[in-house]
């Protein structure tokens, strides 16, 4: 099915997605930080991407910038959870241009349903 960039610095979580994304047929490739994820976009093809919020290097809200920069189509989660400012970081997100957003933690059914709905 799709080739979906997840950016996520904590590997037990970006293990979780990949391991849901995965078993909806789609293929996860993973980046730890902002930089290294921006680096993919401009190099590599993606149907969506799933960026937490808060990771080194450059932060989500970079990331969606340059996303919406140049791939303008591209379904984007934004994922933030357990800081003061999650849910302010999820409504930046928005503003800049995400299709979605999660809390964290989030269960397997919600990451799903949101996967389904951005890649039809």
């Amino acid at each position: 099915m799709g080739r979906i960039l997840v950016i996520e610095d904590e590997p037990e979580f970006a293990a979780f997605i990949g391991s849901i994304l995965e078993t909806l047929g789609h293929t996860a490739v993973v980046a730890p930080d902002g930089r290294a994820g921006i680096a993919h976009l401009q190099t590599e093809v993606f149907d969506a991407l799933i960026t937490e919020l808060v990771v080194p290097e450059k932060d989500g809200l970079e990331v969606i910038l340059a996303a919406r920069r140049t791939l303008l189509a591209i379904p984007i989660l934004a994922i933030a959870g357990g800081t003061v400012n999650a849910e302010l970081y999820r409504m930046i997100a928005r503003k800049l241009g995400a299709n979605e957003t999660l809390e964290k933690p989030f269960s397997p059914s919600q990451l799903t349903a949101v996967v389904k709905r951005m890649l039809g």
